[in-house]
């Protein structure tokens, strides 16, 4: 199914369309009665033909309104893998974003359907200046194939951030990464992808 980008994009080029075929049959109309010496020379445009421009600008303004304002929402999505998807222990998990908040943090977390704990993924992600981002990541335990855990993709304010980064430093501090029972009040679910351990 196309886009609503792609939508208005084909909507303005069918209007384009519709609009030079009816200066042609406008033009052709008039060289027929010899009402012009030249069809380009003060040829006003029919009706039919100043509709489809008029919905051709209109379709164009809306994709481009739409482009706008895209681009101010914040957006942060996992790439790869792809939702159901078979995967190793160890994965490089990628995704893409766009005009996260300042005051927030990006955070990958593996749930763990079988424990039914959340993990959180050391540090939160670093994103380039072109809005994607990597981490290598360890899913479940070698015993755990077949079975099916969730990537979430998660932004963090500050006391979530630091509930994450408190969480880090005492599994690290213990070497016990037992994770956690919920997530953090004010880490908000930005996108998730079910996969199957190999």
């Amino acid at each position: 199914m196309p886009s609503l980008e792609a939508t208005s994009i084909i909507i303005a080029l069918i209007n384009v369309a519709g609009a030079i075929i009816c200066a042609l049959i406008n033009r052709s109309q008039r060289q027929s009665q010899d009402e012009l010496s030249s069809p380009l020379e003060g040829m006003p445009l029919s009706r039919g033909t100043r509709i489809f421009l008029y919905l051709a600008v209109i379709s164009f303004g809306f994709f481009i309104a739409q482009r706008l304002f895209q681009s101010s929402q914040t957006m942060v999505e996992i790439t790869y893998p792809q939702d159901q998807a078979a995967v190793d222990q160890c994965e490089l998990i990628q995704g893409t974003s766009r005009a996260i908040p300042p005051e927030s943090s990006a955070w990958l977390v593996i749930f763990s359907k079988d424990v039914g704990r959340y993990y959180p993924q050391a540090n939160p992600l670093l994103i380039g200046a072109d809005g994607k981002w990597s981490m290598k990541v360890f899913i479940g335990l070698d015993s755990d194939a077949e079975k099916y855990f969730d990537l979430l993709l998660v932004l963090a304010d500050d006391t979530a951030n630091q509930e994450f980064l408190d969480y880090e430093k005492q599994a690290y501090a213990e070497k016990n990464w037992s994770g956690m029972e919920f997530l953090p009040a004010g880490a908000d679910l930005y996108d998730q992808v079910t996969v199957q351990r190999r």
